[in-house]
């Protein structure tokens, strides 16, 4: 329990980002003349960021933490009498769950980190479709890739399931690893349309193979988008909940803990939580919108509902075999210009710069072939540069082309999947280096040093079916 809060804190810290993101800087490789200078540049007011909220919320949190500690050791220990309680409890409470095999703690963390990502989906729960007007009542789990189509197309059949692996956070290594095998029907899903605005995309993209038309680039990019910002806004909306809200959800949250816990047996209380006077300023509001970037959905919307297609710019390879990875997402990337020896801003008057977000969809199709679409915003100046060193790099050796869009994977999204053979037939180093770079802790913009993936997995040795 004690993680699951520590991992709390860090996620309030994460309102100050803007700022944590100079501090990187001046740490790294600048003086604090030359962070204020970029600061300034990207349209940061560093005096107008109050971090009095945050320090409030990890204050209170450091206490619970440390009685969090002591219900761990002297009531959680699987070596304890109440172990026998906790484990009647999993038994009981947890559906499809044997005995634990881990610790209980671990067990407990789990649950409430569930309980915790549930009640930031239910907050987060919002149409990403421009006319709001027409929506369906309720908001439907819809999924950024097709279950029965790039999905199937990279499953193995383990049982009766058709099943892929994805990357997620291990709680107990504390880092990204790859998933046990998990049905399609529940990968890649997220509360961003309603029914009737997900059924554009079923009539439109997924019953007919990709056509490489303006309207299957732009709906698949729409798609990724939309995943990846509802993802965002949805984390951003708790967060707002917890703060302006006196943190009524984290009290709530800490109340069902203690609850189980005098339920099997615990001597407890739990601590009153106070936090008066919390609030957001208004230069947070604004790198939390700029981080959300809404200013793009507006946009991509517009382009929808003109049917602008045009308005994004693509690049489309397809790959002549199956590879053995599916994605939908964004991916946000940073100019750098060789021959300045930095990054290019372009910035309108009160815009926060925070880089280019880039829709990145890879589509593996029926037996034999595999489609990457790589989009950005005709209208983004900061990613023009960007898109024509991408199309140098795939015009001169496709295989640098594809290793850098595997460099985009590792290094940013972790909405992708992978085909369980892929990962069986790696050897056991490749396995560590791929979790390696999964893992390799890169520096906040501008530091960001050159990160290369190790291997390309778009190569056809990798090929789904292959041996």
């Amino acid at each position: 329990m004690n993680d699951f809060i520590k991992n709390f804190q860090k996620q309030m810290t994460s309102l100050s980002d803007a700022r944590a993101d100079i501090e990187n800087s001046q740490s790294s490789s600048m003086t604090e003349e030359q962070g204020k200078e970029l600061a300034k540049k990207m349209g940061i007011d560093l005096n107008k960021i109050d971090l009095n909220n945050v320090d409030k919320i990890k204050e209170q949190l450091e206490g619970v933490a440390t009685l969090a500690d002591n219900l761990s050791n002297n009531f959680l220990d699987p070596n304890t009498e109440g172990a026998t309680k906790v484990e009647n409890f999993y038994n009981g409470k947890i559906k499809n769950e044997s005995a634990p095999k881990e610790t209980d703690l671990l067990k407990l963390l789990e649950f409430f980190t569930e309980y915790q990502s549930e009640d930031i989906k239910v907050k987060g729960e919002e149409c990403f479709h421009f006319d709001k007007t027409n929506c369906d009542p309720e908001v439907i789990d819809a999924h950024s890739l097709q279950k029965r189509g790039a999905l199937l197309v990279i499953a193995d059949k383990i049982g009766n399931e058709d099943c892929v692996l994805f990357i997620q956070q291990a709680f107990k290594e504390n880092k990204k690893t790859l998933s046990a095998p998990m049905n399609i029907k529940k990968c890649s899903t997220f509360r961003g349309f309603c029914h009737k605005h997900d059924e554009i995309f079923q009539q439109s993209i997924e019953r007919v193979p990709f056509d490489n038309s303006l309207e299957h680039k732009f709906l698949h990019s729409y798609r990724s988008f939309a995943y990846s910002y509802h993802r965002i806004n949805e984390w951003q909306k708790y967060v707002r909940h917890n703060v302006t809200g006196a943190v009524e959800s984290v009290d709530e949250m800490l109340g069902k803990l203690y609850e189980v816990l005098g339920n099997l047996g615990a001597d407890t209380t739990k601590p009153a939580i106070s936090l008066d006077g919390l609030k957001i300023t208004a230069e947070q509001e604004r790198v939390l919108k700029t981080k959300s970037y809404s200013k793009f959905k507006k946009l991509i919307n517009s382009y929808l509902r003109e049917g602008d297609y045009n308005k994004l710019e693509y690049i489309v390879h397809e790959i002549d075999h199956v590879c053995p990875v599916a994605c939908a997402s964004w991916a946000i990337l940073h100019c750098f210009n060789k021959e300045i020896g930095g990054y290019l801003l372009s910035l309108q008057d009160g815009e926060i710069y925070a880089g280019s977000p880039w829709m990145l969809t890879v589509l593996p199709e029926g037996k034999s072939k595999t489609i990457v679409i790589l989009a950005r915003f005709r209208d983004d100046a900061n990613s023009n540069l960007i898109f024509n060193q991408l199309v140098d790099i795939k015009e001169k050796d496709v295989s640098s082309f594809e290793k850098r869009i595997t460099t985009i994977l590792f290094d940013q999204i972790d909405n992708f999947y992978v085909n369980p053979s892929f990962w069986e037939k790696l050897s056991d180093s490749m396995q560590s280096e791929f979790i390696s770079d999964l893992n390799t802790k890169r520096d906040l913009f501008p530091n960001r040093p050159i990160f290369e993936a190790s291997l390309n997995i778009f190569d056809k040795k990798y090929a789904v079916g292959l041996g």
